[in-house]
């Protein structure tokens, strides 16, 4: 013989139960929670005719687009070479972090990185200190 479901079930959050009467993200109304049979299918495609502005008349491409409404998009040498750079050290910064949050935990991990804070702090306010004092036009003294 099958048992009986209770009609109410305990809550993780509050430790009280919790009734058959509780709403639901289902009953939301549908200005916060949009049905999902009133979407538009992913097919349709809205009417863009501005767009779209080809020279009919031509099929050549130079007569519809020129150097200057074209962009050319290049990555340079240099650029590839910092995005490279910059990957490896934030993946090795979250991979590091990572360990060490499992390791040791929040608090130090939050000390380690505030004592890393601390020493560029320090490092910039040192750097900070070699500048003039007051600045002048024209070359420096130790230019001369």
């Amino acid at each position: 013989m099958p048992s009986k479901v209770p009609s109410k079930v305990p809550s993780k959050h509050s430790g009280q139960p919790v009734s058959e009467s509780t709403p639901s993200w289902r009953d939301l109304p549908e200005a916060i929670y949009p049905v999902q049979s009133q979407q538009p299918p992913l097919s349709t495609v809205p009417d863009t005719p501005h767009l779209l502005q080809v020279n009919s008349n031509s099929l050549d491409p130079s007569s519809t687009f020129s150097a200057s409404t074209v962009s050319k998009k290049v990555i340079t040498t240099r650029q590839f070479i910092f995005m490279a750079l910059s990957s490896s050290i934030g993946a090795g910064l979250l991979l590091s972090t990572g360990q060490a949050l499992a390791v040791g935990g929040p608090a130090p991990l939050f000390i380690g990185f505030a004592f890393v804070g601390l020493a560029i702090w320090i490092t910039i306010a040192a750097w900070a200190s070699c500048r003039p004092t007051s600045p002048s036009r024209g070359p420096s003294e130790h230019d001369k």
